[in-house]
C-alpha cells in the first residue's frame, strides 16, 4: 500500500514538473530573442510553434533555418501558418520542389485566400503564366478585403481588365465591389468607361440578392463619380438610374419627360452622383427640409465674393432645349440685393422677373439645346461683385422642374 502511494506521488510530481517545464518553455517562446526561443524547443520538443518561432528568428539573424522549418512541418503538417513561410524559405534557398510541396500542402488543408494567393505569386516568380492565372482565379473565389494586388498581378500576366472581369471574377457581389474599387482608382477612357459601367451594373444586380444591411451603395456611387468626373455622363447617368430604381442608392431618377433629379427636394441630398450638392459658404446658413420639400438659405450680410449654393450635374440630350421653373420667395432681400443667378457651367441663365419676392413666386429660365448628349453642371450662385450690396435675409426654394421647350 505504501509503495503504491509512493508511486502515485512520484507520478504526480513528474506531472507537476512537466507542467512547470512546459509553462517555462511557453514563456521563453514569447521572448523576442533567438536564444530564449531555442531553449523553449529543448524544453518542449513537440511544440511546432516553438520551431516555427526559432526558424523565423534564425532567418532574421541570417542563420540556416531549414532544420527548424523541417521540424515544425513534421510536428504540425497541416498548418498553413507554418507551411507557407516554410515554403517561401525553401524557395529562397533554391529548393523549388520542396517549396511547391509545402505551398500545395498548405492549400490542400486550408482552401482560403492566403494559400492560393501565395501559390499565384510563387508561379509568377517561376514564370508559369497558366498556373498564375488559375491560382488568381481560385484565390478570388475565396477572397475577402482588399484584392487590388491580385488584379495588378493579373495585369502583369497580360490580361486586360475586360478579361479579368470575364475570366477571373467569381459571381459574388463582394468580388465585383473590389474590382469596381480597383477600376475607379484611375481615370478611364471610353473603353474603360464601358467596362466600369458593365461591371458596376452587374454589381447592382448582385446586391439585390444581399440582405439590405450588407448592401454597399458607396461602391456604385464611386463608379458614378468616376464616370461623371471623366466626362462619361451618359454612362454615369444610366448606372445612377439603375441603382436608384433598385433602391441601392437612396435617391431618385428624373421624372419621365423631365431633366432634374430630386427636384421636389423630398429626399435628403446625397451631395454626390446626380443628386443635389448643397454648399454653405462662410456667413451663410443653409437648411434642407425634405419633409416640406424646401431649401432655405439665411444670409448674414457678412458673406463675401461669389459663392455656389446649390448644384446638380445634368446630361443634356442632343437637340432639346429645356424650360426650367422653380418656386422661390425672399425675406428681407430687396431686388437690388438679390444677386442670385442660375449658371450652366460658366454660362449665366437669366431668370425672368428677377429673384426677389416676399410671397411664393415662380421663376423661369431656359437651358439651350446641346449639339450632342453632353454633361453639364447646373448651379445656383450668389454673385457679389466688389462694392455690391450684400444680401441680408432669407431665400427659400422648392419644386424645381424642367420640361422640353
Amino acid at each position: 500500500m505504501r509503495l503504491s502511494a509512493l508511486a502515485a506521488a512520484g507520478i504526480l510530481l513528474r506531472a507537476v514538473a512537466w507542467s512547470v517545464q512546459l509553462g517555462w518553455a511557453d514563456q521563453l517562446r514569447r521572448r523576442p530573442d533567438l536564444a530564449s526561443v531555442t531553449r523553449s524547443t529543448e524544453l518542449d520538443p513537440l511544440n511546432a510553434q516553438g520551431f516555427r518561432a526559432k526558424a523565423l528568428y534564425e532567418e532574421l539573424a541570417g542563420l540556416e533555418a531549414r532544420g527548424s522549418w523541417r521540424a515544425a512541418t513534421q510536428l504540425d503538417p497541416r498548418n498553413p501558418r507554418i507551411l507557407i513561410p516554410a515554403g517561401v524559405y525553401a524557395e529562397i534557398k533554391g529548393d523549388s520542389t520542396l517549396a511547391e510541396e509545402y505551398l500545395k500542402t498548405a492549400e490542400r488543408w486550408n482552401r482560403l485566400w492566403l494559400p492560393r494567393w501565395t501559390l499565384a505569386n510563387y508561379y509568377a516568380r517561376r514564370g508559369d503564366r497558366t498556373k498564375v492565372i488559375d491560382w488568381i482565379r481560385s484565390a478570388l473565389a475565396r477572397s475577402y478585403g482588399e484584392t487590388a494586388a491580385a488584379f495588378e498581378l493579373a495585369r502583369s500576366q497580360d490580361l486586360t481588365d475586360a478579361e479579368i472581369a470575364e475570366q477571373l471574377l467569381p459571381r459574388a457581389a463582394h468580388a465585383y465591389a473590389e474590382f469596381v474599387a480597383f477600376l475607379t482608382r484611375t481615370p478611364v477612357d471610353a473603353a474603360g468607361a464601358a467596362l466600369l459601367e458593365r461591371v458596376a451594373s452587374r454589381f447592382v444586380e448582385m446586391e439585390l440578392d444581399e440582405p439590405a444591411i450588407r448592401r454597399q451603395p458607396e461602391t456604385v456611387i464611386a463608379a458614378v463619380e468616376r464616370l461623371r468626373g471623366d466626362g462619361h455622363g451618359v454612362a454615369a447617368l444610366r448606372l445612377w438610374n439603375q441603382a436608384c430604381k433598385s433602391a441601392l442608392i437612396g435617391s431618385v431618377v428624373a421624372a419621365p419627360g423631365s431633366l432634374i433629379i430630386n427636384g421636389d427636394f423630398a429626399r435628403p441630398f446625397l451631395g454626390r452622383g446626380f443628386d443635389w450638392r448643397m454648399t454653405i459658404p462662410a456667413g451663410v446658413e443653409g437648411v434642407h427640409h425634405p419633409g416640406t420639400g424646401t431649401v432655405k438659405f439665411i444670409f448674414s450680410g457678412n458673406q463675401e465674393g461669389t459663392n455656389e449654393l446649390l448644384a446638380q450635374p445634368l446630361v443634356l440630350p442632343q437637340g432639346t432645349a429645356w424650360q426650367v421653373s422653380f418656386d422661390f420667395r425672399t425675406r428681407g432681400i430687396t431686388p437690388r440685393q438679390a444677386a442670385f443667378s442660375w449658371m450652366l457651367d460658366a454660362e449665366a441663365l437669366p431668370v425672368e422677373g428677377g429673384f426677389s419676392s416676399e410671397d411664393w413666386s415662380t421663376g423661369h429660365f431656359v437651358i439651350p439645346a446641346a449639339g450632342q448628349d453632353r454633361l453639364r453642371r447646373l448651379t445656383l450662385v450668389l454673385a457679389q461683385p466688389v462694392g455690391a450690396v450684400r444680401p441680408e435675409g432669407e431665400l427659400w426654394l422648392r419644386n424645381i422642374r424642367a420640361v422640353p421647350n
